[in-house]
C-alpha cells in the first residue's frame, strides 16, 4: 500500500510540474547560439555583451540582444547585415531597438521568420547565414555612426572576432527600414 502512495504521489508531482510549464517554455525547441559582442567605437564608455538567436517551435527566430555599458534612457538601432563587418552590405533585417534595462544594460528581443528581401529565415539560414549585426548609438543624427557592439554571425563567426573592433565598417544601408 505504502508503495502504491508513493508511486501515485511521485506520478501527481510530474504531472503537475509538466502542466505547470510555462507556454513561453514550450515556444522553443532547445537550440540557441550565443555571439559575444565586440565593444564597438563609443568613445567614453565600455561596452560588452551578447546576441542569443533561438529556434522557436513555430520555425521563427528569436534574437536576442544584450549590452552593458549603454548610455541610461537611450534606444540604440540594431539591424542584422548580410556580409561580415570589415564590409558594408545591405541591411537584411532591422532587429528591435535596444532599450533601457537599467543600471547601464540595454536589451532587445526580435522574433523573425523572413528577412526583408522577403526570403524566409529559420534558425538553420541564421546559423549558417553570411551575415553581422551591429548596434548603433543613435538612429539619425552625429552620432548615428557610432557603434556600440557587433558581431559577425553564421559562417563568418570566428572566435577570434573579439579582438577585432578595427575590422568593424560604417553602415551605408541605414535608410532600408
Amino acid at each position: 500500500m505504502r508503495a502504491l502512495l508513493l508511486s501515485f504521489s511521485l506520478a501527481s508531482v510530474l504531472l503537475l510540474n509538466t502542466g505547470c510549464q510555462s507556454e513561453e517554455s514550450s515556444a522553443y525547441t532547445g537550440r540557441e547560439i550565443r555571439y559575444p559582442l565586440i565593444e564597438g567605437s563609443f568613445f567614453d564608455r565600455a561596452t560588452s555583451g551578447y546576441l542569443v538567436a533561438r529556434e522557436r517551435t513555430d520555425q521563427s527566430v528569436e534574437i536576442e540582444v544584450d549590452l552593458t555599458g549603454t548610455a541610461n534612457q537611450a534606444i540604440h538601432p540594431v539591424h542584422l547585415h548580410y556580409g561580415n563587418l570589415s564590409n558594408d552590405q545591405p541591411v537584411a533585417a532591422w532587429l528591435s531597438p535596444l532599450e533601457d534595462a537599467g543600471e547601464g544594460r540595454s536589451r532587445s528581443i526580435t522574433r523573425l521568420d523572413h528577412l526583408y528581401d522577403d526570403s524566409p529565415l529559420t534558425f538553420d539560414l541564421f546559423a549558417s547565414m553570411d551575415g553581422s549585426v551591429k548596434v548603433h548609438f543613435e538612429e539619425a543624427g552625429q552620432w548615428k555612426d557610432v557603434i556600440l557592439g557587433a558581431t559577425n554571425i553564421g559562417r563568418n563567426y570566428s572566435a577570434t572576432d573579439a579582438s577585432q573592433y578595427q575590422g568593424i565598417t560604417l553602415c551605408n544601408g541605414l535608410t532600408n527600414k
